[in-house]
Protein backbone atom coordinates (compact mmCIF):
# COMPACT_ATOMS: atom_id res chain seq x y z
CA UNK A 1 0.00 0.00 0.00
CA UNK A 2 1.07 3.53 -0.75
CA UNK A 3 1.28 6.55 1.44
CA UNK A 4 -1.84 8.18 2.04
CA UNK A 5 -1.31 11.09 -0.22
CA UNK A 6 -0.13 8.89 -2.87
CA UNK A 7 -3.42 6.39 -2.47
CA UNK A 8 -5.81 9.88 -2.84
CA UNK A 9 -3.70 10.89 -6.05
CA UNK A 10 -4.46 7.59 -7.54
CA UNK A 11 -8.11 7.52 -6.56
CA UNK A 12 -8.47 10.89 -8.03
CA UNK A 13 -6.48 10.16 -11.49
CA UNK A 14 -9.03 6.95 -11.28
CA UNK A 15 -12.04 9.28 -11.69
CA UNK A 16 -10.59 11.69 -13.61
CA UNK A 17 -9.55 9.12 -16.80
CA UNK A 18 -13.49 8.16 -16.44
CA UNK A 19 -13.70 11.25 -18.21
CA UNK A 20 -11.43 10.64 -21.48
CA UNK A 21 -12.60 7.35 -21.85
CA UNK A 22 -16.21 5.89 -20.45
CA UNK A 23 -15.25 2.36 -21.17
CA UNK A 24 -13.56 2.46 -17.97
CA UNK A 25 -16.23 3.71 -15.70
CA UNK A 26 -17.30 1.16 -13.10
CA UNK A 27 -13.59 -0.44 -12.92
CA UNK A 28 -11.90 3.02 -12.57
CA UNK A 29 -14.20 4.24 -9.92
CA UNK A 30 -14.42 0.78 -7.75
CA UNK A 31 -11.21 1.35 -7.91
CA UNK A 32 -10.74 4.72 -6.79
CA UNK A 33 -13.08 3.98 -4.19
CA UNK A 34 -10.68 1.40 -3.02
CA UNK A 35 -8.08 3.99 -2.54
CA UNK A 36 -10.11 6.18 -0.31
CA UNK A 37 -10.81 3.58 1.58
CA UNK A 38 -7.66 2.60 2.34
CA UNK A 39 -6.68 6.12 3.20
CA UNK A 40 -9.56 6.06 5.54
CA UNK A 41 -8.53 3.03 7.14
CA UNK A 42 -5.23 4.63 7.99
CA UNK A 43 -6.73 8.00 8.93
CA UNK A 44 -10.89 7.99 9.70
CA UNK A 45 -11.20 11.62 9.30
CA UNK A 46 -9.40 12.33 6.38
CA UNK A 47 -11.53 14.74 4.87
CA UNK A 48 -10.18 14.10 1.56
CA UNK A 49 -10.85 10.40 1.81
CA UNK A 50 -13.94 11.07 2.96
CA UNK A 51 -15.20 13.86 0.04
CA UNK A 52 -13.36 11.85 -3.06
CA UNK A 53 -15.62 8.97 -1.64
CA UNK A 54 -18.13 10.43 -1.29
CA UNK A 55 -18.02 11.89 -4.98
CA UNK A 56 -16.82 8.94 -6.58
CA UNK A 57 -20.08 6.89 -5.02
CA UNK A 58 -22.27 10.09 -6.48
CA UNK A 59 -20.97 9.42 -9.78
CA UNK A 60 -21.83 5.63 -9.32
CA UNK A 61 -25.23 6.59 -8.34
CA UNK A 62 -25.08 5.96 -4.87
CA UNK A 63 -26.13 9.47 -3.79
CA UNK A 64 -27.47 8.06 -0.32
CA UNK A 65 -24.43 6.54 1.05
CA UNK A 66 -22.31 9.50 -0.42
CA UNK A 67 -24.30 11.55 1.98
CA UNK A 68 -22.89 9.47 4.88
CA UNK A 69 -19.17 10.17 4.12
CA UNK A 70 -19.78 13.68 2.90
CA UNK A 71 -21.45 14.71 6.64
CA UNK A 72 -18.72 13.05 8.28
CA UNK A 73 -16.03 15.62 6.44
CA UNK A 74 -18.47 18.22 7.77
CA UNK A 75 -18.30 17.13 11.27
CA UNK A 76 -14.90 16.83 10.72
CA UNK A 77 -14.68 20.42 10.47
CA UNK A 78 -14.02 20.50 6.41
CA UNK A 79 -15.51 23.73 5.05
CA UNK A 80 -14.25 22.82 1.69
CA UNK A 81 -16.33 23.96 -1.52
CA UNK A 82 -16.64 20.86 -3.26
CA UNK A 83 -17.82 18.92 0.08
CA UNK A 84 -20.76 21.23 0.07
CA UNK A 85 -21.70 21.54 -3.46
CA UNK A 86 -21.37 16.98 -3.24
CA UNK A 87 -24.06 17.35 -0.71
CA UNK A 88 -25.91 19.48 -2.99
CA UNK A 89 -25.85 17.38 -5.93
CA UNK A 90 -26.27 13.98 -3.40
CA UNK A 91 -29.71 15.61 -2.26
CA UNK A 92 -30.85 16.76 -5.67
CA UNK A 93 -30.64 12.97 -6.78
CA UNK A 94 -32.38 11.12 -3.33
CA UNK A 95 -36.12 12.10 -3.71
CA UNK A 96 -38.37 15.41 -3.17
CA UNK A 97 -37.88 16.22 0.60
CA UNK A 98 -34.00 16.64 0.64
CA UNK A 99 -34.15 18.22 -3.45
CA UNK A 100 -35.39 21.00 -1.42
CA UNK A 101 -32.68 21.02 1.32
CA UNK A 102 -29.98 20.87 -1.84
CA UNK A 103 -30.28 24.79 -3.27
CA UNK A 104 -28.78 25.66 0.92
CA UNK A 105 -25.44 23.31 0.53
CA UNK A 106 -25.07 25.21 -3.09
CA UNK A 107 -25.31 28.25 -1.62
CA UNK A 108 -22.73 27.44 1.13
CA UNK A 109 -20.12 26.38 -1.70
CA UNK A 110 -20.50 30.07 -3.44
CA UNK A 111 -18.68 31.41 -0.83
CA UNK A 112 -16.09 28.56 -0.03
CA UNK A 113 -13.01 27.51 -2.09
CA UNK A 114 -12.47 24.25 -3.65
CA UNK A 115 -9.54 22.08 -2.38
CA UNK A 116 -6.97 21.00 -4.99
CA UNK A 117 -7.06 17.70 -3.49
CA UNK A 118 -11.07 16.87 -3.95
CA UNK A 119 -13.30 16.40 -6.86
CA UNK A 120 -16.30 18.09 -7.23
CA UNK A 121 -19.35 15.30 -7.85
CA UNK A 122 -20.92 15.51 -12.06
CA UNK A 123 -23.90 16.89 -11.49
CA UNK A 124 -25.87 18.04 -14.67
CA UNK A 125 -29.12 20.04 -13.90
CA UNK A 126 -30.78 19.75 -17.20
CA UNK A 127 -31.78 16.18 -15.60
CA UNK A 128 -33.54 17.67 -12.51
Amino acid sequence: MGTIQSELDRGIALCEAVWRDMSLYEKNYLEAIECFHKVLNLDPLNTDALINLGAALSDLGNHQEALKYYHRAEEAGSVDRNLFYNIGVAMMNIDQFTRQEAPKYFQLAADKEPSKKTREAYFDPQAH
